[in-house]
Parts: structure tokens; sequence; C-alpha cells
């Protein structure tokens, strides 16, 4: 992720824009995607390491594939509580923001900044170790650190994954491509799975963090 914050009279411009800035996780979290690199990985995008900023998918029969759903049910716990302490630089960016006009608080705070960065992208192989001590061997968690501009990703509903891609101009455009941004659990199947698959429920409902229940905007 790239953070860029304007300033104008030594207070941040676009302060406010921090609340906006993992919105598009919303759109991605809960949904489930076949790798059409390698169609042996299942991608499940669970959001960002913020306070509130996770989603799960609610089970589903086609999910045995992939794993148990008590098993399933222990991953999401396991989850859950892991994201109770997760390092998460976009929460201290915005207090960093709001202190931008205090010189000394600046100095002090970007070293600390860089230090919760550090430790956020070390979080997804923390959460990896953890889940691999509970015993579920082919799952991992990712973060990807790019996403390809006219990759068809298709999620379990047959809806493919889009993003707004700046054009030549400037002008945002909505075009596909993948993996999901921000967090992701992969599963890895023994064998390559139907997709998308046939039982799959007509809508995908996800399980939001208490502090986001109601603000779940639609898929994309």
């Amino acid at each position: 992720q790239e953070y860029h914050v304007l300033f104008h009279s030594g207070r941040p411009k676009l302060c406010t824009a921090m609340a906006g800035l993992h919105s598009a996780w919303r759109t991605k979290a809960g949904r489930c995607f076949q790798n059409p690199e390698n169609r042996k990985e299942i991608f499940m995008g669970i959001g960002w390491t913020g306070p509130g900023e996770q989603g799960y998918a609610e089970w589903e029969p086609w999910m045995q594939q992939l794993m148990s759903q008590e098993d399933y049910t222990r991953l999401v716990d396991l989850l859950k509580q892991s994201f109770q302490d997760a390092p998460s630089s976009n929460s201290t960016l915005s207090i960093l923001c709001c202190c931008a006009s205090v010189t000394p608080l600046l100095i002090v705070s970007v070293p600390y900044l860089m230090y919760v960065k550090q430790q956020e992208l070390a979080f997804p192989d923390t959460l990896t170790e953890r889940i691999r001590n509970a015993g579920m061997s082919k799952v991992r968690v990712v973060l990807p650190k790019r996403i390809d501009e006219g990759a068809i990703w298709v999620d379990s509903k047959n809806k493919q994954l889009t993003f707004s891609f700046r054009q030549p101009g400037g002008a945002h455009e909505e075009r596909p491509g993948g993996p999901p941004n921000g967090l992701s659990l992969v599963f890895t199947t023994d064998n390559i799975l139907a997709w998308p698959p046939q039982d799959s429920a007509p809508a995908q409902t996800i399980m939001v963090a208490p502090a986001t229940v109601g603000n779940v905007a639609g898929s994309q």
C-alpha cells in the first residue's frame, strides 16, 4: 500500500481520507476465488489487519473439499483471536496524520510507523505458523504485493473480481484483476476443483467483526 498525505499550513489536508483508505476490502473479504495460475489454490479474502477490517465466508457444502466444517470453524475462531492484537499501520497512520502539525510528535512517530509497518508485513507468516501449529497444513495466509491488471479471477458465485485501475490521462476504469487485495487465506487442494462450485449458494454471506456489522458494502 502507498500512503499519500498532503499538508497545507502545517496541517494534514487529507486526514479525513484515511477512514476510507481500505474501503475496497469490503467488496473482497468473504469471497472465494480459484487462482487462474494455479487452479489447486483457492483464495479467500479476509480483509486487513485493522480493528473490524476482517470478513469471513459462511460455510457452504462445496468447502468440504477444502476442509471439514468443524476445522473451518476452528480456523475462523483462531483468526478472530489473532486479529485482536494485530499490527495496523493504517490505524497508526491515522493517528500520525492528526498529530502532524506538531513537529516533535511527527519526528518521533514516523520511526514507530515504520516499525508497525514491518510487523504488519510479517503478520501473514505469523498467522500461517499459528494455523500450521493448529494442525491445518494445507492453509496459509498471504498478502499479495501487487494486483495484476487483466487477470481473470472468478469467485464461487461466478462473479469476476474487478478493481479501479488508473488509466493514461489519470482517469480510473473498473477492470478485471487479481488476486484479491488485502490478506487472503490460501487453501491448497489435492485436485483441481470444478469452478465455480456447482453447489455454491446463490449469494455470499459474510461474517464480520462486531465493529463492522451493518456497514458491509456489496461485492463488486
